[in-house]
């Protein structure tokens, strides 16, 4: 809905807002990775690893503080929204790879794959 309609919801806010679009499509983009990754985080908090959960926060906090410092001068609101989408996208997969070698277990909502190897 955003990435289709999203120009004429962003026109409701003003004229201050008109380029705005391009950002918001980078942040649906890194929430779409964010939803297809599913409940990966909770899992691991509810089977002890909620420190393995903390690490990876952390670093994709840092790695978004990083792309941040580093793209926002440059590139304004586009570049955050890179570094936002980047770090979503680095926690989830990390935490995605976790219980794929920790519990055999795809959570992704699509499930593709089949038990890990043992």
């Amino acid at each position: 809905m955003l990435l289709g309609f999203g120009e004429q919801i962003i026109s409701l806010f003003g004229k201050g807002y008109e380029n705005a679009y391009l950002p918001l499509g980078i942040l649906v983009l890194g929430g779409l990775v964010n939803a297809f990754t599913g409940t990966v985080g909770h899992l691991l908090n509810m089977t002890g690893l909620q420190f393995v959960t903390l690490k990876i926060l952390s670093l994709a906090t840092a790695s978004n503080l990083l792309l941040a410092v580093a793209l926002v001068p440059t590139y304004g609101a586009i570049g955050a929204a890179w570094a936002a989408a980047a770090g979503v996208t680095l926690s989830n997969v990390m935490m995605v790879v976790t219980v794929w070698r920790r519990y055999g277990v795809d959570a992704t909502v699509v499930g593709l794959a089949g038990r890990a190897p043992e």
